[in-house]
């Protein structure tokens, strides 16, 4: 978990990541695509998909992959914290193909609490990337930066 000091109490429950969403799928018994894209399972293996490709980018090129989460004492998240080249990147992933700026609340408080040159995404399933709210966009989940 991110727990750089923010002004607020943090959980610092670490989280598990499947690498291999593909392998996820299977052992969850979701063997057909309707069972994956309709089933609750959708969010939680984007947010593994969104993750694992942070995490194959950075050690592609040689790197410890910087990532973490942020999760507060009443419960708020952000999936994906990336501090890198001297920026924090905050990224929250959702299933949906219609972001609103209610999805992006969490990213706003963070954003609120990391500082102004905080970067922040929403990565959804969408086709192009659009502003969801001052200083939040959403993008395709393929795209998060």
């Amino acid at each position: 978990p991110y727990h750089r000091n923010l002004g607020k109490r943090i959980r610092k429950s670490p989280k598990l990541y499947f690498m291999d969403v593909g392998l996820a799928t299977f052992l969850l018994g979701l063997h057909t695509r309707p069972a994956v894209l309709q089933g609750p399972s959708l969010g939680p293996l984007l947010e593994t998909a969104v993750v694992a490709e942070w995490v194959k980018a950075f050690r592609g090129s040689g790197l410890e992959p910087p990532l973490s989460f942020w999760r507060s004492s009443d419960g708020r998240e952000v999936d994906l914290v990336i501090e890198y080249g001297g920026r924090v990147h905050a990224v929250e992933v959702k299933a949906t193909d219609t972001p609103v700026p209610p999805h992006a609340a969490n990213l706003a408080a963070f954003t609120e609490l990391a500082g102004p040159s905080t970067r922040a995404v929403l990565a959804c399933r969408i086709g192009s990337a659009v502003g969801l709210r001052p200083g939040v966009r959403a993008v395709p989940w393929h795209l998060a930066w």
